[in-house]
């Protein structure tokens, strides 16, 4: 659940368009806010833009104050990266009302150890990595922790219905898909003495190029 909400300082942004590039230049990420009013431009030292999102990510409320005077509540809506330096471009985040219910995808961590690895030699396969939840903005939980102690065998999963949901979320998300299980090891098919002699004499019945262009180069 969000307890403890994220703040983040922002100017108010009259630089548009293509002329954000300068913007980012001085150390500054445009934004916007939207949702429930007009949409306002603002900026974010690069800094802190970066901070706000590896610690808020899509599902913790942030705090927007504004030249140390008003203050919003959003979540991020969504943020863009430069393709190879990682830079954080332009965030977008998105106005929440504490009394309006929100539908949100919520990240999942798998925890604890899983028996059945070891003793199947097995690999945890994990097929989703969110679900998709209904509730209140401060009942939000930042992640759905999941205990992988159950899974004793390869017949053992774990599936959405079997998450640790708090009673003021919704799931939205099939109860039947599997969140974890184990996958039995793979196993390579083993080469014969036989196969691999076959292997050798195939092989050498077969010129090299060094020794066609030997006789192309005395012809």
């Amino acid at each position: 659940m969000n307890m403890n909400r994220i703040e983040v300082s922002a100017e108010p942004r009259s630089v548009l368009g293509k002329k954000v590039k300068a913007l980012r230049r001085q150390g500054f990420v445009p934004a916007n806010v939207y949702g429930h009013a007009d949409s306002t431009a603002i900026q974010i030292a690069a800094r802190e833009a970066d901070t706000t999102v590896r610690r808020a990510g899509k599902t913790s409320l942030v705090t927007i104050n504004v030249n140390g005077g008003d203050t919003e509540t959003v979540l991020i809506k969504t943020w863009q990266r430069h393709p190879y330096r990682g830079d954080i471009l332009h965030i977008d985040f998105y106005r929440v009302a504490m009394t309006e219910r929100l539908r949100v995808d919520i990240p999942l961590r798998l925890i604890g150890e899983a028996p059945g690895l070891r003793t199947t030699g097995g690999t945890m396969f994990q097929p989703i990595t969110t679900v998709s939840v209904e509730s209140l903005p401060g009942d939000l939980p930042d992640v759905i922790e999941i205990d992988v102690s159950s899974l004793v065998d390869l017949e053992s999963a774990i599936h959405v219905r079997d998450l640790p949901i708090p009673d003021a979320v919704t799931l939205l998300t099939d109860g039947e898909e599997v969140v974890a299980r184990i996958l039995p090891a793979r196993v390579e098919p083993e080469t014969t003495a036989e196969e691999a002699a076959e292997g050798v004499e195939a092989a050498t019945d077969q010129p090299t190029e060094g020794a066609e262009g030997g006789e192309d180069a005395s012809s």
